[in-house]
C-alpha cells in the first residue's frame, strides 16, 4: 500500500505538469528557491560542527524544534497543504485508515517542502554528528522519527483547524481572530528580539534553557536526542526517546482517527439553504451595468468569503508589524526611526495584487454566469479593480495618517503616498494581468480553507512570483518619483516636488492599470471557455 500511494501521487504530480505549462514553471521556481534555502540550511548546520558540543546540541534543538512549528502553522498562513491523494477519495475502497498512514505520510514528503527539509535535515544532522560513532547512529535513528512528527502534527493541525471552521458564521468569527493571533508571531519575535539584545551575554545561557525545554517537548525531543548521546547523557537521551516515540504514536493514532471519519464520510464542506437579503444599496451604488455587478459581487466576497479575509487581514496586519519594528528600534536610534512607519502601507500593492490574481479562481464555477450573460473581460477586470483598489486606497491612507499623527512629521508624507499609489496600482495591474492569464486551482469556499488542490502548490508559486515582480516593475516610475520627493524634501521646493511626485505616480499607475485592463480583457474575451473549465476543476 505505502509503494501503491507513492506511484499516485508522483503519477498524480507528473499528470498535473502535463497540463499546464505555468504549473511546470511554477516547479522549477520552487525546486530552485527551495534548493537554495537546503545549501543554507546544510551549511548552517555544519558550522555547528566545528562548535563545542554544549553550543551545538542547543542550537540545533532549537532550530529543527522551530521547523517543526513551522510544519504545524505554515499550511494555515500560506496556501494550506496539497491534498492530491485526499483521504475522502478511497472511502469506497475496501481500505482501512491504519493501511492507509504510513503511505500518506510518505507521499506528504513528496513536494518541494518535503524534499527540501529531508534533504536539510538528513544532510545536515548526520553532518552536525559525524563527531562520535554514537551520535550519529542516533541521528540515523531520530531524524526520520522526527521528519514523521513533523508531518503527522501538520495533518492534525490542519485537520482540526478544518473542523473548527465547520460552520459559516462561526469561520468568518473565528478566521478573524485565528489570522490576528498567528500574525502577532512576527510582533512577538521582534519583541523577543529586542529582548535579546538587551540582555547581551545571557543570550547563550538563555539559548541553553530554552533547547533543554524544547528537549522534552513534542517539537523538540526528536532532535534532542543525538546531542545528549554526544555528551554522554544516555539516560536523559533515552527519556527523550521515549518522549518522542510516544509524541508520534500518539499523533499517528489521533490521524488515523481522522482518516478513518474521512473514509466514512467522505463529502467536505457543508451547504444550507437560507434566505438571500436583498442588497439595494449595492446595486445603487454600483450602478445596473456589467462592471458595476461584477464589483458588487466582489465586494460581498470581501465581506464573507473567508479566503478574502485571511488576505484582508494580511494587509492589516503586515503593516502593524512593520509599526511594531519601527516602534522598538527607534529606542536605539531615536526620534527618527519613527519614520519607518511611512514604509508600513507599502505592503497593500502585494497583497492586493495577489488577492486580484485570485480572482477568478475564487469564483470556481460561478464565472458560467459571466460566459453565459455576455460579460466582457474587460468589464470583468475592471469591476474587480474597482472594490480592490478602493479598498487598498482607504486601508494605505488610514496607515498613513497614523503614521503622521505618531511622527507628528508631514516631510515624508508626499513621497510615502506617490510610492503607496505606485505600488497599489501596480498591484493590481500585475494581479489584473496574471488572473487572466493563470487561474491557480483553489478548494470551494465551503471546504476547509486549509489546503490545496492537485497543482495549486506550484501553480501558486507561478502566480505570486509573476505578481509580485510586476508589481515592482510597474510601480517603478512612481517609486523613482517617489524617491525624487524623498530626496528633495527638505528644499524650499520640497512641497512641489512632493505634490508633482504624487500626481506622476497616480497618472503613471493609472495608465499602466488601463492598459492591463484591456489587454487582460482581451485575453479574457479569447479565452472564456478554457478559464471556465480551468476554475471549474477547481470545485470538483
Amino acid at each position: 500500500m505505502v509503494a501503491l500511494l507513492v506511484r499516485l501521487k508522483l503519477s498524480l504530480l507528473r499528470t498535473s505538469l502535463q497540463r499546464s505549462v505555468w504549473r511546470t514553471v511554477g516547479i522549477v521556481i520552487g525546486a530552485a528557491y527551495g534548493l537554495g534555502v537546503a545549501v543554507l540550511a546544510i551549511v548552517g548546520q555544519a558550522a555547528l560542527r566545528f562548535a563545542a558540543p554544549e553550543y551545538a546540541a542547543p542550537a540545533s534543538v532549537v532550530g529543527l524544534s522551530a521547523l517543526t512549528l513551522g510544519w504545524m502553522i505554515l499550511p494555515i498562513l500560506t496556501v494550506g497543504f496539497d491534498d492530491t491523494i485526499e483521504p475522502g477519495r478511497f472511502a469506497l475502497l475496501p481500505v482501512r485508515a491504519r493501511e492507509l498512514l504510513p503511505g500518506l505520510v510518505l507521499a506528504a514528503l513528496i513536494g518541494i517542502p518535503g524534499v527540501v527539509t529531508v534533504i536539510a535535515v538528513l544532510v545536515g544532522q548526520l553532518v552536525v554528528w559525524s563527531v562520535s560513532l554514537p551520535a550519529l547512529l542516533a541521528a540515523l535513528v531520530c531524524v526520520p522519527l522526527g521528519l514523521v512528527t513533523c508531518v503527522l502534527l501538520s495533518r492534525l493541525v490542519v485537520t482540526a483547524a478544518g473542523a473548527v471552521f465547520g460552520s459559516r458564521r462561526f469561520r468568518e468569527i473565528a478566521m478573524v481572530v485565528f489570522m490576528l493571533l498567528v500574525s502577532s508571531i512576527g510582533i512577538v519575535v521582534n519583541l523577543a528580539s529586542a529582548a535579546a539584545r538587551s540582555v547581551g551575554g545571557q543570550l547563550t545561557e538563555r539559548l541553553v534553557s530554552l533547547a533543554d525545554v524544547l528537549g522534552w517537548s513534542p517539537l523538540g525531543a526528536a532532535w534532542s536526542v543525538p546531542g545528549e548521546v554526544a555528551a554522554g547523557r544516555w539516560g536523559s537521551a533515552g527519556g527523550r526517546l521515549v518522549v518522542a516515540l510516544v509524541v508520534a504514536a500518539l499523533a499517528a493514532r489521533l490521524w488515523e482517527l481522522a482518516l478513518s471519519r474521512a473514509l466514512t464520510s467522505p463529502l467536505s464542506g457543508s451547504s444550507s439553504a437560507a434566505a438571500v437579503a436583498s442588497h439595494g444599496w449595492l446595486d445603487r451604488v454600483f450602478g445596473s451595468t456589467p462592471t458595476g455587478a461584477v464589483a458588487a459581487r466582489a465586494l460581498r466576497y470581501w465581506r464573507r468569503d473567508p479566503r478574502y479575509l485571511s488576505g484582508g487581514l494580511s494587509a492589516l496586519v503586515m503593516p502593524l508589524i512593520i509599526g511594531t519594528v519601527s516602534l522598538t528600534t527607534s529606542r536605539d536610534v531615536g526620534g527618527p526611526g519613527l519614520h519607518a512607519l511611512y514604509a508600513a502601507p507599502l505592503i497593500l500593492g502585494i497583497v492586493v495584487s495577489a488577492t486580484t490574481a485570485n480572482d477568478l479562481s475564487y469564483d470556481g464555477s460561478a464565472v458560467w454566469t459571466h460566459v453565459t450573460a455576455g460579460v466582457s473581460g474587460r468589464q470583468d477586470r475592471l469591476g474587480r479593480v474597482l472594490v480592490n483598489g478602493v479598498l487598498g486606497l482607504l486601508v494605505g491612507l488610514v496607515f498613513l495618517g497614523i503614521a503622521l499623527g505618531v511622527t507628528r512629521d508631514a516631510g515624508p508624507l508626499p513621497a510615502a503616498l506617490a510610492a503607496t499609489l505606485a505600488l497599489l496600482l501596480g498591484g493590481l495591474a500585475a494581479g489584473t494581468a496574471v488572473g487572466a492569464a493563470i487561474q491557480v486551482p483553489a478548494v470551494p469556499a465551503g471546504a476547509n480553507p486549509f489546503r490545496t488542490r492537485s497543482g495549486g502548490g506550484a501553480m501558486g508559486l507561478a502566480s505570486a512570483g509573476l505578481t509580485l515582480t510586476g508589481t515592482v516593475v510597474l510601480a517603478l516610475p512612481g517609486l523613482v518619483l517617489a524617491g525624487l520627493a524623498l530626496w528633495r524634501m527638505s528644499g524650499p521646493e520640497g512641497l512641489w516636488v512632493g505634490l508633482a511626485a504624487v500626481l506622476g505616480s497616480a497618472a503613471a499607475g493609472c495608465g499602466v492599470l488601463w492598459l492591463a485592463i484591456v489587454k487582460a480583457g482581451e485575453q479574457l474575451d479569447r479565452t472564456w471557455p478554457e478559464v471556465l473549465a480551468r476554475v471549474s476543476a477547481s470545485d470538483e
